[in-house]
């Protein structure tokens, strides 16, 4: 007799689809962040937008309650055009981008943030800057696929001259070139030794 997973949300009874959810679940965890999200009836995306996120004029962050892209931000489809939603707010309270290299950055760090206060036009420069000091940059062992974490980096960087970047990288489980890296600072290069 088989043993089946079931959906994690308390009275589903489905079976186990990812993350713990069933298909059902999983879609609306994917698309909103809550596998409990309510789908809103047709239109009210458009109300919302218009009535809503174009008069919000307050401190606060106005988080976009409906789709998201792959990338977590807010968008939305007009005329069978998919636009992000924070760009669009950006362009109807600064005017169009100055160049097609800048980017709507928001001043909160919070990419569902649709907030005219909080959104402005940056250089990707500038923007990574701002990630940074939000620490919504995902790098070193907040990167998916790290095979290191801080204090194995620092003790790599310790054994800088004391032994051979192959026998580090065995010990480590890692490629002689990313020693070399972390050792030229190319990798790692923003962490504190």
């Amino acid at each position: 007799m088989a043993n089946f997973r079931l959906c994690s949300i308390t009275g589903c009874g489905k079976h186990h689809y990812a993350r713990g959810y069933c298909s059902a679940h999983w879609q609306m965890w994917r698309k909103h962040g809550d596998p409990l999200t309510k789908l809103k009836a047709p239109g009210n995306v458009f109300c919302f937008f218009d009535q809503i996120v174009l008069k919000h004029d307050q401190d606060e962050c106005l988080i976009w309650p409906y789709a998201t892209a792959g990338s977590g931000y807010s968008v939305i489809t007009i005329r069978e055009k998919r636009d992000y939603v924070h760009r669009l707010v950006c362009e109807d309270e600064h005017g169009p981008a100055p160049s097609t290299l800048h980017e709507t950055a928001h001043s909160c760090g919070n990419k569902r943030c649709v907030a005219r206060k909080h959104l402005s036009w940056k250089t990707p420069y500038d923007n990574e800057k701002d990630k940074l000091a939000h620490g919504t940059r995902v790098r070193g062992e907040r990167v998916g696929n790290s095979r290191l974490k801080e204090h194995e980096v620092r003790q790599i960087l310790g054994l800088k001259g004391q032994k051979s970047q192959a026998k580090i990288a065995k010990d480590f489980g890692v490629s002689q070139r990313l020693v070399c890296d972390i050792h030229r600072r190319i990798a790692w290069g923003w962490l504190q030794t």
